[in-house]
């Protein structure tokens, strides 16, 4: 039934976000980073058949023209096999791209790696430095308020920060561990 739905939409307008994305595939490099992104954030799970294969593709696409959020997210779905099957070393590949372009979510999953020695030997003091390179400072609110940390600052840098925090502490715990004082 939604394939047929889907067929009967395409029979009415030529430009569908389905055929441009199709187009945009077939030659990735006749469009500019802005136009790929721009098909990209008009996709529609339910409406599209094969969504996360093409959603995948668009941001490789992405990701290949040099953008940082997508060389790391391409990166986070060959890690997790979202749209393509699971490949460590392509998922290395990409998160280390964004990582050395200071992609402070990069960081975060470069640290993972390092933590569970996916790819790279398991280093934990390494993964230790790239989850603290991953935290983000909060500039909306200030810091301090008459010489007092903010609570609404405190509040919104553990939010935006929850995953590196904890793990943080989990490899601290890892490191503390075999290092018994």
């Amino acid at each position: 039934m939604r394939e047929e739905a889907w067929q009967l939409l395409e029979s009415f307008s030529e430009d569908t976000v389905f055929k441009r994305a199709q187009k945009i595939l077939q030659e990735p490099e006749k469009y500019s980073l802005k136009e790929i992104q721009e098909v990209e954030s008009n996709l529609q799970e339910d409406l599209i058949p094969n969504f996360q294969e093409l959603r995948f593709n668009l941001f490789l696409a992405s990701a290949q023209k040099g953008d940082i959020a997508s060389q790391s997210q391409i990166g986070d779905w060959y890690l997790r096999g979202i749209g393509v099957s699971v490949n460590n070393e392509e998922a290395f590949k990409w998160i280390y791209r964004a990582h050395q372009q200071d992609n402070w979510y990069a960081h975060y999953q470069m640290g993972y790696l390092y933590e569970n020695g996916i790819v790279v030997e398991k280093d934990l003091q390494k993964a230790l430095g790239l989850y603290q390179a991953s935290l983000q400072e909060i500039t909306m609110v200030p810091k301090y308020i008459n010489a007092r940390l903010n609570p609404e600052y405190d509040s919104l840098y553990k939010s935006c920060n929850e995953d590196s925090l904890v793990a943080l502490e989990r490899v601290r715990q890892l490191i503390s561990s075999k290092n018994p004082k």
